[in-house]
């Protein structure tokens, strides 16, 4: 978020160290950028910019609390609510209290239900994209916000900003996991996480969310080297149990999590927030290839699934990190020569940054890859292999733990004939057969192949 911060340290809510406000979600100011990033003139500098490269501007909007300091709460103590903290107060966790629960002491629960408070928060969303020509919004703790908070701005958006097919895009983040229920007043029931992320996006509200089912069911084999075979069974439920749309995003890692790359090799220290609260030095750079062909394994199967991929800045170079706040280390960008972004990344790193290059190129080339079409053809515990099919064309993809390994692909009538293929991404090695394919693993991890005369 960009909004002014309070400028003070404040207790974290487990413990009574002192944090700053580094994360931006304890704002004091509703239209006011925070200084130490330049104020109004420097946000606006940054969206012309990225306007200028064909690059869309989301802003974080904080949608369910304040800081005690902020400027409403003097003026307006009743449009807030005071009770439990989430997580922390006995009967009030995050999915049992959502609604009505704080996220610390310090931070006043907006209260939706209060019509001089909804109408204020959805008139300075307005603002944000009048004064500063952002393209939409990640909308942050949906869950804990009424659904017609979400309904209402967006028909606010609508009104004043999505005449002529325009659209400001919304993505939520309501964290929730697959098992997570919810029964509210006036009959309102989420019976699993699928269903209460599905109840806020549609035509009339958010545009996706963040999937954090799936992101939960990925982990057995980021954490523990589970199976291809449950990542699979992820993907399905995400394809099978999300109503609405299918504009969702997928993610591996976010500014609320370990790193990625930290958490496949299972680094001794990945959970620790503060190294001198940690019995182990904070992750250091990855050097297994075990891991590093995990990673990659990973980010294929994200980028090539029916959904939004998301890349939280450094995944890119397999950066590591511990907890918040150690998984926001900066990026080196005063000390890099221009154009080299692989100084100072190690060999492992350097190889995986060109993989990531090839894998967004694909994505962006292939139009398969854009759409909600994906036939799994061969399932099991080291191969997951998946075609997607495009209104011309399609795309195999080809996930395999162990090096060297054959998996036997079939042939679906609407691949017409046996085609040669060829590897935009990886190196396997794919022989054609009477039934298919035969697909020997390299060393990569991931393939993505075409037929051979395709553009």
């Amino acid at each position: 978020p960009v909004n002014q911060q309070v400028d003070r340290p404040m207790e974290a809510r487990e413990s009574p160290r002192l944090i700053a406000p580094y994360h931006g979600y304890w704002p004091v100011e509703a239209r006011t950028v925070e200084p130490r990033f330049g104020g109004d003139e420097a946000l606006r500098t940054f969206v012309d910019a990225a306007h200028g490269k064909g690059i869309r501007v989301l802003l974080d909007l904080i949608n369910n609390q304040v800081h005690e300091e902020h400027t409403y709460v003097r003026e307006h103590p009743e449009w807030f609510r005071q009770g439990c903290v989430c997580g922390i107060t006995p009967g009030c966790g995050w999915s049992e209290r959502p609604l009505d629960c704080l996220f610390a002491p310090y931070l006043p629960d907006i209260n939706w239900e209060h019509p001089d408070a909804r109408q204020r928060f959805i008139a300075d969303a307005l603002y944000w994209v009048e004064a500063f020509d952002i393209d939409g919004f990640r909308v942050d703790a949906v869950k804990h916000v009424e659904t017609m908070a979400i309904y209402n701005l967006r028909a606010a958006l609508g009104q004043r900003f999505e005449q002529g097919g325009h659209r400001i895009i919304m993505l939520g983040e309501t964290a929730v996991s697959a098992n997570d229920s919810f029964s509210g007043l006036c009959g309102i029931e989420f019976p699993d996480g699928y269903a209460w992320i599905d109840a806020y996006t549609g035509t009339n509200a958010l545009d996706g969310q963040f999937d954090f089912p799936s992101h939960h069911r990925w982990s057995s084999f980021i954490t523990e080297g589970g199976s291809l075979r449950s990542v699979e069974e992820a993907m399905a439920a995400a394809e099978r149990r999300y109503v609405n749309n299918q504009l969702n995003v997928q993610f591996l890692g976010s500014h609320d999590t370990p790193r990625v790359a930290s958490r496949v090799g299972r680094a001794p220290g990945v959970h620790c927030r503060f190294d001198d609260a940690c019995d182990s030095s904070l992750p250091t750079v990855e050097r297994s290839a075990d891991v590093y062909r995990r990673l990659r394994i990973l980010w294929g199967l994200l980028y090539t699934a029916p959904s939004i991929p998301l890349l939280y800045y450094g995944g890119e170079a397999a950066l590591p990190g511990g907890n918040d706040p150690d998984n926001r280390r900066p990026l080196r960008w005063t000390d890099l020569p221009a154009g080299d972004l692989r100084d100072g990344l190690s060999d492992d790193q350097g190889h995986h940054l060109d993989f990531m290059v090839e894998l967004g190129q694909a994505r962006s080339r292939l139009v398969p890859l854009r759409t909600r079409e994906r036939t799994p053809l061969v399932v099991d515990d080291h191969n997951l292999v998946f075609a997607r099919r495009g209104p011309a064309s399609w795309v195999l993809v080809v996930a395999q733990t162990r090096a060297g390994a054959v998996v036997e692909i079939p042939r679906r009538d609407w691949m017409g004939g046996t085609p040669r293929l060829r590897a935009l991404v990886g190196a396997a090695v794919a022989t054609s057969t009477p039934q298919g394919w035969s697909i020997q693993a390299g060393a990569s991890g991931i393939t993505l192949l075409v037929p051979e005369e395709a553009p």
